[in-house]
């Protein structure tokens, strides 16, 4: 099988979501960069240098449209990680690319899957603090409960080192022999726990399972969207970024140092044929 090149890796993507792209303007979806690609659209007009994903976000309500058109229209090489068409691990989906697959020590929960693109769900999450802590704990309790249904043995408990590996493994075992097999009913419930607050007045949205602690946005910056220029394709962002790479990053147009500078290197991609 022959290896991706880093520069496959990125056309790969790029075409993945120039397909998105397409999709969503078709149907008045809005979606806009999230994350890293947010951030490297506005600082380098494309992907951090030593970033290899990307990121999307959309409301609950362009999220669910964007899955919907996915599901109905998908090209062949193109394939989702969506509870509501395979098993999946985490609260959020993934579209790939079925011609590619790879090799990973620490995911090996999505094996026959391929080089892939995020799509995040923003969610509303209540206005005081404790009640929102609350909520994303009840969230990551929930996420915990869909890594352990996998039927694939040990893979719930996936991990950088060992030791790591070793700890999930125990303390996730309860969990595991209790949740094993029942991966589309649990992936169902956390998906309507982060709706939650979707029908009430609250003010803050943003990724409720998200690593950032920092993460909880106005509502109105979801509101508004333009284009922007991204590896010399034309995607969609939200229109105040500026409020949302502040929460997040701070001074996001400085450069982190060295030792922050992170990626998912312990991807090793290939495609499946000669192509």
């Amino acid at each position: 099988m022959k290896e991706v090149t880093e520069k496959e890796l990125r056309e790969t993507q790029l075409k993945m979501v120039v397909y998105i792209d397409e999709v969503c303007r078709k149907h008045n979806i809005d979606y806009s960069l999230g994350g890293g690609s947010l951030l490297g659209a506005i600082r380098h007009k494309g992907y951090i240098p030593w970033d290899d994903d990307i990121d999307l976000m959309l409301t609950r309500k362009n999220y669910e449209a964007l899955l919907t058109q996915l599901m109905e229209e998908l090209p062949s090489y193109y394939s989702l990680i969506y509870y509501k068409v395979r098993e999946t691990y985490l609260p959020f989906a993934k579209l790939y690319d079925n011609r590619t697959g790879f090799t990973s020590l620490l995911d090996t929960l999505n094996k026959g899957t391929g080089i892939f693109v995020d799509i995040f769900p923003m969610d509303i999450m209540p206005e005081n603090a404790e009640e929102r802590e609350n909520f994303k704990k009840q969230v990551q309790q929930g996420a915990i409960k869909l890594v352990t249904s996998s039927s694939r043995g040990l893979s719930y408990a996936s991990a950088s080192k060992w030791y790591y590996f070793l700890g999930k493994m125990i303390l996730w075992l309860p969990s595991h022999l209790k949740n094993a097999g029942k991966n589309r009913d649990i992936a169902e419930q956390v998906d309507c726990l982060m709706q939650k607050y979707e029908n009430t007045s609250a003010d803050g949205i943003g990724y409720v399972y998200s690593g950032y602690k920092t993460e909880y946005f106005p509502r109105e910056i979801f509101i508004d969207y333009e284009d922007v220029e991204f590896e010399n394709f034309q995607f969609r962002k939200i229109k105040n970024h500026d409020c949302y790479l502040t929460t997040l990053y701070g001074n996001y147009m400085q450069l982190p140092p060295e030792n922050k500078r992170v990626n998912h290197s312990y991807y090793k991609w290939y495609w499946k044929e000669s192509l």
